[in-house]
C-alpha cells in the first residue's frame, strides 16, 4: 500500500519554490540587462551568489515611502553564509565563468537580507576601471516576486 501511495506521489509535480536571489537575478535579466547594457558587449557571471549576505551598497537612501529602512540599512551588517546557485541561459552577450573579466561586464548577485516578509537582493554590475551600478531588489516572500528596486552608480 506505502509503495503504492509513493509511486502515485512520484507523478505528481513538485513546485520548487524560487529563491529571492533568483527572483531578483531573472528580474534584472528580463528588465534591466537588454536595455541599459546593450552597447556594454558581454557580461560574465559565476552561476553562484557571493558567499555573504548583504545589502552594503550605496542604498541609504532607498525605499523611502519605509521609513524604517534607513535604520535597517545602517544597522545591517554582511554575513557569510552559503553559495546559492543562480540558473541562466548562457547567450552570446551573457555568459558563464569564475574569473572576473577586465573586458566587459561582471555580475555579481549577494545573498538576501530577510526583513517584515520582504527578501532584499544585492546584485552589482561593473566594469573594472570603469564603473559600477548598484541594484537593491525588495522582493515579496509571500508573493515570490519583486516589488521595489533602487540602483545607484558609481564611476571607478
Amino acid at each position: 500500500m506505502i509503495a503504492i501511495i509513493l509511486t502515485i506521489y512520484s507523478f505528481i509535480p513538485q513546485t520548487e519554490l524560487k529563491a529571492p536571489e533568483q527572483i531578483a537575478f531573472d528580474y534584472f535579466i528580463e528588465n534591466t540587462f537588454d536595455v541599459k547594457y546593450v552597447d556594454n558587449g558581454k557580461a560574465f557571471f559565476s552561476g553562484l551568489s557571493e558567499s555573504k549576505a548583504s545589502i552594503s551598497g550605496p542604498f541609504q537612501d532607498c525605499f523611502k515611502s519605509d521609513d524604517s529602512f534607513k535604520d535597517f540599512f545602517y544597522n545591517e551588517k554582511a554575513e557569510s553564509v552559503s553559495q546559492q546557485r543562480i540558473d541562466f541561459t548562457e547567450t552570446k552577450r551573457f555568459r558563464k565563468s569564475c574569473k572576473v573579466k577586465k573586458k566587459g561586464l561582471n555580475v555579481e548577485v549577494y545573498r538576501a537580507v530577510d526583513r517584515d516578509g520582504f527578501a532584499y537582493v544585492y546584485l552589482k554590475v561593473y566594469k573594472m576601471q570603469h564603473f559600477v551600478d548598484h541594484y537593491l531588489y525588495k522582493v515579496s516572500l509571500s508573493d515570490l516576486e519583486v516589488v521595489d528596486t533602487c540602483s545607484q552608480s558609481e564611476i571607478i
